[in-house]
């Protein structure tokens, strides 16, 4: 679709030409995290009781990973033979600190230490990388993104033109398009709060991506 896409079913986006993991300079703000599926309306999930407390929306407050994290990430890529930018693991990592974050609201993950998510969250998700390498990937869908793996971290270091994450819990939905519009990534990156099936009737997304991704989702 590229920078001029038609962004249907519940496809958000903004325009923010930042870098990739290199966080918007702006005040902090703290949100409700929402619930329920796709199809419910801003306004209708604002409008339900609360029962947490407000969200970050941006990094600059939230604590650093521990050394544990990033020693579990090394060994990790190394064991895979990948590198990453220096790029790559600050959006990674910022990504790690807002899912921490939001998941005792929503969870998001039933793993929650930063050397866990690490090795079986970012990693796992890497996996793919250099399969999608080779293939010359340029547009990435991932379907059933949950809390962003493997789609945020695959997006990230692969860098295609497009990357869509699919999720049809709402606030979910809402979660990732935090995490994309707080490191910077809305230029390549969308959130489609829907469900796949849905988004395989669209004209414009059937047939249209080079890879998809399913992790935890389903059976293929």
């Amino acid at each position: 679709m590229g920078n001029g896409a038609r962004e249907g079913h519940g496809e958000t986006r903004a325009v923010n030409r930042t870098g990739v993991g290199r966080p918007r300079e702006a005040q902090c703000e703290y949100v409700d995290a929402g619930s329920g599926a796709a199809g419910r309306t801003r306004h209708e999930e604002d409008a339900r009781v609360r029962t947490h407390e407000p969200l970050p929306t941006c990094v600059q407050d939230l604590p650093e990973l521990p050394p544990a994290y990033h020693e579990a990430l090394d060994a990790g890529i190394g064991q895979l033979g990948l590198t990453l930018d220096e790029h790559s693991r600050r959006g990674i990592a910022d990504h790690a600190r807002l899912l921490l974050a939001w998941n005792g609201a929503i969870n998001l993950t039933a793993i929650r230490t930063p050397p866990a998510i690490a090795r079986d969250h970012v990693v796992d998700s890497l996996t793919a990388l250099p399969l999608l390498l080779s293939a010359g990937t340029s547009r990435l869908l991932d379907l059933g993104s949950g809390g962003g793996y493997p789609g945020l971290p695959l997006g990230i270091a692969l860098k295609p033109e497009r990357t869509l994450l699919v999720e049809s819990v709402g606030k979910k939905a809402r979660f990732l398009s935090t995490v994309v519009q707080a490191i910077g990534l809305e230029d390549r990156f969308a959130v489609a709060a829907t469900r796949s099936e849905r988004l395989a009737l669209d004209p414009h997304h059937r047939e249209r991506w080079h890879a998809v991704t399913v992790r935890a989702v389903g059976r293929l």
